[in-house]
């Protein structure tokens, strides 16, 4: 158990967000800081503050990746802070891992959302490069100018219709981390996952994690007449960044004989030590389906020590179990259940 426990430990990420108390005087209706490693503090105000108007405000900063002494960080955010406008920092509170749940679901692999945006691939860029090739060398043997044109032509084409064809891989998704074998009544864990940027951020509650792990990040909180709180949102350029936190699944069961959890529209099933089945779409309601051979997309098979068997959904409804502060999509948004002791 022991060996297990840190094995969950070196394989989770380092939180990368914690938070400041902040004083702010007007007349001020924004600023930013900027801070060792490319990263950055934003903040905005809708209305500005008023001339003389004093707020002492709680704001999402970013943390080094590295190791650092906690009050070295903190002189760092201070001045930054007092140089890009009138504010002053006055207490930091840095970022903690997600607590109160079983350290197997935190050491699973977060979801990989490759590189997002468009662009053809490199394979393809090769085609192309390979295709004018070939299209010159026809032109200087035959001489053919029409030819060689209408060939070249023909590479750009497909490249440039490569590279505008939509990708499989999401640039946002949830997925639900189980162990259906646990106590009752065992919190999940639920991993909010975007590329470049991600909503609806709540760092006094959640762990933030950014994969590559030294990537530059930048915190960003806004106050509004509607939220005096603020909404926390974060950049992280050609990254994937992790919300995680504890979700209470609220009693909701998945089993062989019958999923009361929701509709799934995709979903497979691996028995401990066997090979994975395509089970199809999954009713709510109904057992579970008998499937047939199939592997799930290779994002999603895990390289875990799991000895149990393993179950894998993809939700019908994204929404259905969303627990997020401020959902806000930035694309095809998927719900992914993955579970363990089914």
């Amino acid at each position: 158990m022991i060996a297990l426990f840190l094995w969950a430990v070196l394989q989770s990420g380092v939180p990368r967000v914690g938070t400041a108390d902040v004083e702010f005087r007007g007349p001020c209706a924004g600023l930013r800081a900027d801070l060792p490693g490319g990263a950055s503090i934003g903040v905005g105000f809708d209305p500005p503050l008023s001339v003389g108007e004093e707020r002492r405000l709680r704001v999402a900063v970013p943390w080094p990746a590295e190791a650092l002494p906690q009050e070295v960080w903190k002189g760092e955010l201070a001045r930054s802070l007092a140089a890009a406008g009138p504010a002053r920092l006055e207490r930091v509170q840095p970022p903690t891992p997600v607590v109160g749940l079983d350290p197997t679901l935190i050491a699973r692999p977060r979801p990989d959302l490759g590189r997002g945006g468009g662009g053809p691939g490199m394979s393809w860029s090769m085609l192309f490069v390979l295709g004018a090739v070939f299209a010159i060398q026809a032109g200087r043997r035959r001489r053919a100018l029409l030819t060689t044109l209408v060939t070249l032509a023909a590479c750009a084409s497909l490249w440039l219709l490569v590279g505008l064809a939509p990708r499989e891989t999401p640039r946002e998704l949830v997925l639900y981390e189980a162990r259906l074998d646990g106590e009752t009544g065992e919190p999940w864990l639920e991993v909010s996952s975007a590329r470049d940027r991600l909503l609806g951020v709540d760092p006094q509650r959640a762990s933030i994690e950014v994969h590559p792990p030294g990537s530059a990040l930048g915190c960003r909180t806004e106050f509004s007449s509607s939220s005096a709180d603020g909404s926390v949102s974060l950049t992280a350029p050609a990254a994937t960044l992790h919300q995680l936190r504890s979700f209470d699944s609220g009693g909701r069961a998945l089993r062989r004989e019958v999923n009361a959890l929701g509709d799934f529209g995709a979903a497979w099933f691996r028995e401990s030590g066997g090979s994975w089945r395509s089970l199809g779409p999954w009713a709510f309601g109904d057992p579970m389906p008998e499937g047939s051979p199939g592997d799930p997309p290779g994002r999603w098979v895990p390289d875990l020590p799991l000895a149990g068997s393993l179950f894998l959904g993809r939700l019908a409804d994204p929404s259905a179990l969303a627990a997020r502060r401020d959902p806000a999509p930035q694309g095809p948004a998927e719900a992914w259940i993955r579970a363990s002791g089914m």
